[in-house]
């Protein structure tokens, strides 16, 4: 014989002892929610004092109540026997409520909520930011004195995209890849504990790389001579990879043999390497690209600028990306291959963007019959491009991010970018200016004389070799 149930709220009754004179008790069944005003009851039974059987829930079990499935919580404590059953305290919104075994049910995995209202939403979702940065999202935006242009953020999105966290910046000259690569540097400092950082230029621009990093992004970077790289050596030699650094160095001192072979060696761990003019490492037969592999490979995220790889040709080019992802270019003769269906898409797009998208859907088919053909007719994204240029574009904005999605399927999009000057509206700018210096008298004479005399030094020469003008 099971609990009598009250018919009016549809649940067991729990038992209920009453002490008569005499110490004497009375026991009857009665509604848990007598407190409430609930007078049913019914006789009691002995049938129903046997031991009580193990808990059905226990502490933290997510629950719901029987007569309402919208309101359920937590267990937030340990059950506690009561009248031959057992009862729980089950945390609801701001409340935490006792309730009898019968009144509740486990709440099913499926019909979990999420998010108990706005607030525990937005909560949520700025922990999830805090934890795990978003790839769409700026951390860093505003954390500098420079005001950006649109097409400049291109590479840094590119770059959290790409899991190896490598990418090759060939913007045209004047757009500004130096203050792409330091808003990748801002974006990852701002993610990360990016202690050991590392540019790397000819040495002509060692000093325009440390103004700029200053007065545009409030970092000072060490300027590395022969002695300031054996220090960094040694430091790392003693203290471990947790030494920290910022640091800048030329080709030129960098390449030296006895350097490559203590990096080789020692594997010091580099945040992120910074690699200015990287065109200069194209050739695989010299000391500064065996210092790029070296520098690469001990490095986790890779930042290579240059302006000119697409007049190397594809051998050069392809040893660039093999220094920056080895993996996914291994084999020179197969990355002819890889790049060729590029040709289709980047005419495609040129179609495209004179508002031809029945020639633009014709010229990308074209892929589908170089050697990626299953890479494309198995993607999605491409099916999608194909579909879009079948129904055409309506607008100037439809048009646009077509063009976007069409030149995301370069085989080479996840870590090469480029950005062509015709293809911006306003492009960085350099603005000259002049400063006047009001000169003492003393002064004056000073400069005039050294005027004059580097003009009699330059007669003199011109008079001993009178045919070395030409």
């Amino acid at each position: 014989m099971g609990r009598p149930v009250c018919s009016d709220h549809n649940i067991e009754m729990v038992v209920r002892t009453v002490i008569l004179a005499g110490n004497q008790t009375e026991k009857s069944w009665a509604c848990p929610r007598r407190k409430t005003g609930c007078k049913r009851t019914a006789p009691y039974f002995p049938y129903h004092e046997v031991a009580p059987l193990d808990p059905k829930f226990a502490r933290r079990d997510r629950v719901q109540l029987r007569s309402d499935s919208q309101r359920w919580g937590r267990i937030v404590e340990e059950p506690r026997e009561y009248s031959g059953g057992f009862e729980y305290l089950v945390g609801i919104n701001d409340d935490e409520l006792w309730f009898a075994e019968s009144q509740l049910k486990l709440l099913p995995i499926a019909d979990l909520p999420r998010w108990q209202n706005k607030e525990a939403f937005l909560r949520d979702l700025l922990l999830t930011k805090l934890k795990c940065p978003l790839v769409d999202n700026l951390y860093s935006y505003g954390a500098s004195r420079t005001f950006f242009l649109p097409y400049q953020f291109k590479p840094v999105l590119k770059f959290l995209r790409n899991p190896e966290q490598r990418i090759l910046i060939a913007d045209e000259v004047g757009l500004g890849k130096t203050i792409e690569a330091a808003l990748i540097y801002l974006e990852l400092k701002a993610r990360t504990d990016l202690s050991r950082v590392l540019i790397l230029c000819p040495s002509r621009l060692k000093s325009k790389w440390k103004d700029e990093m200053r007065n545009r992004f409030q970092e000072d970077l060490t300027d590395l001579d022969s002695s300031g790289v054996r220090k960094i050596l040694d430091d790392h030699r003693r203290y471990g990879p947790q030494f920290p650094f910022r640091a800048i160095a030329s080709f030129e001192t960098m390449r030296r043999a006895e350097f490559i072979d203590e990096f080789t060696n020692n594997q010091m761990p580099i945040d992120l390497l910074i690699v200015d003019e990287a065109h200069h490492m194209r050739n695989d037969n010299t000391l500064t690209h065996r210092l790029g592999e070296v520098l690469a490979d001990m490095a986790d995220a890779v930042v290579f600028l240059t302006a000119t790889p697409l007049h190397l040709g594809n051998s050069n080019l392809y040893n660039l990306l093999h220094i920056l992802s080895p993996g996914e270019f291994d084999d020179p003769k197969l990355f002819d291959e890889q790049v060729r269906p590029n040709t289709h898409i980047n005419v495609a797009a040129r179609h495209l963007e004179s508002g031809n998208s029945e020639r633009a859907l014709e010229e990308l088919r074209h892929v589908e019959s170089t050697m990626f053909r299953d890479r494309f007719i198995n993607n999605p994204y491409y099916t999608e491009v194909i579909r879009r240029l079948r129904i055409g574009v309506q607008t100037t904005q439809e048009r646009i991010g077509l063009q976007r999605d069409l030149i995301d399927l370069n085989t080479l999009s996840t870590i090469f970018t480029r950005t062509r000057k015709r293809e911006v509206e306003k492009a960085a700018f350099r603005a000259p200016f002049t400063i006047e210096v009001q000169l003492s008298p003393r002064r004056k004479l000073s400069m005039r004389a050294s005027s004059d005399m580097c003009g009699t030094n330059l007669a003199t020469r011109s008079e001993a070799h009178p045919h070395s003008q030409s």
